[in-house]
């Protein structure tokens, strides 16, 4: 099956849905890091609107999928959990979340 043609740019959706079809390791690597750059910059875009909530939990689904390639297919340690248990995060802590994974672990620019 040939590899995806990754674009660097573009909306964070468009971005996710090639990373996962995406199977050439260094084009994944630079998608990884385009789409965690796209969904930090629209979240700082979004006002909590009701359709901004539907795309912050989207958000959430796709920040949690494109941890499982970095740590699954990449082999990137994983990370660690950081709420107890019993407690849960709104779909805005979890994106905050994965604003600060991307700080700390930012993508070529």
């Amino acid at each position: 099956m040939a590899a995806a043609k990754a674009p660097m740019r573009g909306s964070w959706e468009e971005l996710y849905q090639v990373a996962l079809i995406e199977h050439d390791r260094s084009k994944l690597t630079e998608l990884v890091a385009a789409v965690e750059t796209a969904i930090v910059h629209r979240r700082k875009e979004l006002t909590g609107s009701v359709a901004d909530v539907k795309e912050a939990a989207d958000m959430v689904l796709a920040a949690e999928a494109i941890l499982k390639i970095k740590t699954e297919t990449l082999g990137w340690p994983s990370v660690g959990p950081s709420v107890r248990r019993n407690q849960s995060l709104s779909d805005f802590d979890k994106l905050r979340r994965v604003e600060s994974m991307h700080h700390w672990h930012p993508g070529k620019k």
